[in-house]
């Protein structure tokens, strides 16, 4: 398995962690700072009557989440892509598949 594979399949656990009870889709959006210390997180859940929920990380997803996306934003410059600022992580809680979309300067 790729290595940014294994990366995206750790976040999708840990926002289907993070869902709340009867939610069918999770999304994430993350601003990571140019430094790697800082990331501005935001997240949502679509409900079963697709109410828009907000909610929080907490201390503990949030820095295991950061940690993973500097992770796999050093991956992608190893890699001679672009280094990106952000992005959008979307779960389908029902399916369990997962989408990501990157955000550039």
């Amino acid at each position: 398995m790729s290595h940014d594979i294994n990366i995206y399949n750790k976040i999708g656990i840990i926002l289907m962690d993070m869902a709340l009870k009867n939610s069918k889709f999770i999304l994430m959006r993350a601003e990571l700072s140019q430094e790697n210390d800082v990331c501005k997180f935001e997240f949502d859940c679509i409900d079963n009557e697709n109410q828009l929920k907000w909610l929080t990380a907490g201390n503990e997803y949030g820095s295991q989440l950061n940690d993973l996306l500097v992770e796999l934003r050093q991956f992608y410059i190893s890699q001679n892509q672009p280094s990106w600022k952000g992005c959008e992580f979307r779960v389908n809680l029902e399916t369990g598949k997962y989408s990501i979309d990157f955000i550039y300067d």
